[in-house]
């Protein structure tokens, strides 16, 4: 006989004859088997000793939250659950065997989840140290970098500085050299080397003139 939960309700034992009679009434209540709980970690706090952990447990429209260490559960709010019927399973938090126990059960079958205090506790502190780490070396970083561009800008040369004078010396002379019969010559000097001109200009008191002579004269 294969009953299912609509088979609840009162049942009569009947003796047939020539009248039936009821010899017994039996109040029947029929339930499924437990389908297995969940057991979530909220939250947890490394700040006291030992750790205390929030965690919900949840099965079949019902949830329960309970905040727990390693020794004791102490349920958080009211119980959650859905439609309330005869038949809504029963859920509880308890600590045992150092592990939070999340049990879910009715009249006829049970089921459980758990999960280990110590594990629960060691993930939490990792997760946080690894986060202070990241956020250390990030620091250090950032540190580093500031510290080299300012290296780099500090000794990036000056624009302003001294900067190298080119002279160009310009090369001077007379218009008609070769008239005025000067004399080309190399005028030594710091810079770099430049022709210079220079004129012999005589008395003219002392040059003589030419002139020409008409009919043959001879000039005085």
């Amino acid at each position: 006989m294969n009953l299912q939960e609509g088979d609840s309700g009162l049942y009569h034992a009947v003796v047939s004859g020539e009248e039936n009679t009821d010899v017994a009434k039996y109040q029947i209540s029929v339930h499924e088997r437990v389908e297995p709980p969940v057991l979530t970690v909220n939250s947890v706090s490394t700040k006291s000793d030992p750790c205390n952990a929030t965690v919900t447990c949840r099965g079949q429209n019902t949830s329960v939250t309970s905040s727990c260490n390693n020794s004791t559960c102490s349920q958080v709010g009211g119980e959650s659950r859905g439609a309330e019927t005869s038949t809504v399973p029963l859920l509880s938090v308890y600590v045992a065997g150092g592990s939070i126990i999340c049990n879910h059960s009715n009249q006829v079958s049970w089921a459980n989840d758990t999960k280990e205090i110590e594990t629960i506790c060691v993930s939490k502190s990792a997760d946080h140290n690894y986060a202070v780490t990241v956020v250390i070396i990030i620091i250090i970083f950032i540190i580093f970098t500031l510290v080299g561009c300012a290296l780099f800008y500090c000794r990036k040369p000056n624009k302003g500085g001294k900067r190298e004078i080119n002279t160009d010396y310009a090369t001077v002379g007379t218009p008609d050299n070769s008239q005025a019969g000067g004399e080309e010559q190399m005028s030594p000097g710091p810079g770099p080397a430049s022709p210079s001109i220079y004129s012999e200009v005589g008395d003219p008191h002392l040059q003589s003139v030419n002139r020409p002579t008409m009919g043959g004269d001879p000039h005085p």
